[in-house]
């Protein structure tokens, strides 16, 4: 069924209700959480749909953009001071 819808990512939410449960049926834990995801995982596995989980570091280079006249309108602090502001106004409220 996953493999027929074609999903762009797959998250796995199925797991005990509670500690004691897991503790009452420990192989049935191990299916829904363990061998269950492997299911799961399986079933959406296709190539091109894999992505690393911790893909190289994303650095940019913008010489060749300056070179193209482009410069930034906002520095670091100018960008940072809205985005704190608008959560700080959003905790108060």
């Amino acid at each position: 069924m996953v493999a027929d819808v074609a999903p762009h990512e797959v998250y796995i939410l199925a797991g005990s209700t509670s500690v004691a449960s897991s503790c009452q049926d420990p192989t049935g834990a191990a299916d829904v959480m363990g061998v269950g995801a492997v299911r799961v995982l399986d079933a959406a596995w296709r190539p091109g749909l894999h992505r690393p989980a911790d893909p190289r570091a994303l650095v940019g280079d913008a010489r060749r953009l300056r070179a193209l006249g482009w410069a930034p309108s906002l520095v670091l602090p100018a960008l940072v001071r809205p985005l704190v502001e608008a959560n700080l106004a959003a905790l108060r409220a």
